[in-house]
């Protein structure tokens, strides 16, 4: 019993050079697995948020080509730490959709120039014109080309004002 725990004292070669370059390969490619799934993750809240909204700009353009009364709009806006696309006519709230968290950035831009920022002091407002489904703009509906959405990535929908067509970036 005496010899083995002499044989252990005395043994203090520590790591040879092969041990700890493999160890440093594996925590390598561990860490280079990780920030590869980390940064698939991270655009996910962008990605949904902006298919979301591309959709429900599809359906609002399909309500006012439809036979619905009045006027369609679709309102951009913030509440309960969210945001919300909601789609209206004059008489009701046809449609109500969480968009994303508040921790994104949605901004309605004109070209380069942004025309709202949505927050939870303002909304946007986009109309539609009955019967062709385009983009109505006017006195109270500025211009605009795009939304832009932000978080770790950039989601851009530019829309077609003519046709009330739009196509995810």
């Amino acid at each position: 019993m005496r010899e083995t725990a002499k044989k252990y004292r005395d043994d203090r070669r520590g790591y040879t050079l092969v041990e700890l370059i493999v160890t440093i390969l594996i925590l390598g490619i561990v860490a280079s697995v990780m920030v590869v799934g980390i940064s698939a993750i991270s655009g996910t809240k962008e990605n949904a948020c902006a298919e979301r909204l591309s959709r429900l700009l599809d359906q609002a353009r399909l309500e006012t080509m439809s036979k619905v009364d009045g006027d369609v709009w679709l309102e951009l806006c913030v509440r309960d730490g969210s945001y919300y696309g909601i789609l209206r006519t004059a008489v009701e709230v046809r449609r109500e959709v969480e968009l994303g968290p508040q921790s994104l950035r949605m901004a309605v831009k004109n070209g380069e120039n942004e025309v709202a920022v949505i927050s939870s002091s303002a909304s946007f407002s986009i109309r539609f014109s009955k019967g062709s489904g385009a983009f109505l703009f006017g006195s109270g509906y500025p211009a605009f080309t795009s939304v832009q959405i932000v978080g770790n990535r950039v989601r851009e929908i530019v829309i077609y004002e003519e046709t009330g067509r739009n196509s995810l970036k």
